[in-house]
């Protein structure tokens, strides 16, 4: 006999100026399971493990199309045959033997971001790792994945134009959570104004590759090389346009965040740090990292997913349900959005001791929670789990090595960080800290 499924009861909710705090009250008082009422629609927050699994699997839970508006149809928003396809062009670029030449592209940015603080004095006043981490990794992505060699003014270009779509996007996403916001008037063509300059940017160096003789083999090349697997059509300059921008946001934005939020938790535990910087300098000896030490830094990837655990850049995921399906025995009507939130399930008493305090030494076993595989999960999982985990990782290590051989570095003032969550998991301040040759 079939067991019947619950009803779900939605919650009307005030509306809410803090996010996170809007989750911890939610699962405080209703636990792993509940319904609410959003500008949206009818949401459903899925906070233990269990439900992260079904988010993952349930081939009736497909993504949401908010970030369509920025991205479009790409892999990080498209299901089915489509998504499949992108990612099946895709995926080569980030095969595990890529990833050695990307490092050496890692460590000669670092190299270069060092000799240009060195240069313009930067060293010798109060330094916002957040933007400089946003820079360095922009010149990362658009060299690794894109062969670009951008100077110092176009990369806080680029990352100017990026820094305005994500953040006019924040409001849309932040609507789930029944935050109210207040939107000014002139966001809508400061938006447009710059995803034209973007696009403009994009669709020139689209077609300089177009002309060029011998390209080099990158995502760029793979993706104008790419075709629709069903009719053996190249891909449009629309969709590949929506690839690199997708590459571009994921690619540095978070990473960045990422880096951010490490020595932010370095610099509340200086106890910690020493560890880190004692096994760097032991293992390296004053000379860059190669790809394959990066595994014997074990301390510092504790710290990584520890950061990883407590800040994750993409803080939640949200899915709608194209078809009627059930989770956890209750009936999920179609176009019920369904979100899953690493900031409540990366501390659930169940599975995490300590939740809210800084341990690295709780992943000495791995990376993996042992108690559950789904009570963690900074790249989500399952088919969409993030394309350029690996990468992210390593750059993060790369970075973190280099730079704690080169400074002692501190906070300023008292400037530690507080979180900001939009379409990522930003700071609310500029992270201020000083750098002292070692």
């Amino acid at each position: 006999m079939t067991e019947r499924l619950k009803e779900i009861t939605y919650e009307t909710c005030e509306p809410t100026e803090d996010p996170l705090k809007f989750l911890d009250r939610m699962f405080e008082k209703y636990g792993d399971f509940v319904g609410y009422k959003s500008g949206y629609g009818n949401m459903v927050l899925l906070n233990h493990p269990d439900g992260v699994k079904a988010a993952i699997k349930d081939k009736h839970l497909i993504r949401t199309p908010l970030l369509q508006l920025v991205l479009g149809m790409s892999i990080l928003t498209s299901d089915g045959p489509y998504w499949h396809n992108q990612r099946r062009i895709a995926q080569p670029t980030f095969h595990a033997h890529c990833l050695p030449g990307f490092a050496q592209i890692i460590i000669n940015a670092t190299e270069q971001k060092i000799d240009q603080w060195e240069a313009t004095g930067q060293t010798n006043a109060p330094l916002d790792i957040s933007q400089e981490m946003r820079l360095l990794t922009m010149q990362i992505i658009t060299k690794s994945l894109f062969s670009l060699d951008l100077d110092f003014q176009e990369v806080k270009d680029w990352d100017a134009i990026l820094h305005t779509l994500i953040c006019d996007a924040s409001p849309f996403v932040l609507a789930q959570f029944n935050v109210a916001s207040s939107i000014k008037k002139t966001r809508n063509a400061e938006f447009h104004e710059s995803l034209n300059k973007m696009e403009e940017k994009i669709y020139a160096f689209i077609t300089k590759r177009r002309d060029q003789k011998d390209p080099p083999r990158d995502l760029l090349s793979a993706l104008l090389n790419g075709t629709v697997k069903e009719t053996g059509e190249p891909l449009t300059d629309k969709q590949v346009r929506n690839e690199i921008i997708t590459m571009l946001i994921a690619g540095h934005e978070t990473t960045a965040i990422a880096i951010a939020w490490c020595f932010d938790e370095l610099n509340k535990h200086p106890e910690i740090k020493d560890e880190l910087i004692h096994e760097t300098d032991i293992l390296l000896k004053g000379k860059p990292p190669s790809h394959e030490q990066l595994s014997q830094l074990k301390k510092q990837r504790q710290v990584i997913d520890e950061a990883l655990r407590l800040h994750s850049p993409l803080w939640f995921v949200s899915r709608i349900a194209e078809k009627e399906t059930s989770i956890a025995g209750y009936r999920i009507p179609e176009k019920t959005i369904v979100i899953v939130s690493s900031h409540i399930t990366h501390r659930h008493p169940e599975f995490w001791d300590e939740p809210n305090t800084f341990k690295p030494s709780r992943f000495s076993m791995g990376s993996i929670n042992q108690k559950h595989p789904n009570a963690y999960f900074p790249f989500f999982g399952g088919r969409h789990i993030c394309i350029g985990n690996d990468f992210a990782i390593m750059e993060i290590q790369l970075i973190l090595s280099i730079l704690f051989q080169h400074y002692k570095i501190e906070p300023v003032d008292g400037s530690f960080g507080e979180a900001s969550p939009g379409s990522t998991l930003r700071m609310k301040r500029d992270l201020l800290i000083s750098l002292t040759k070692r």
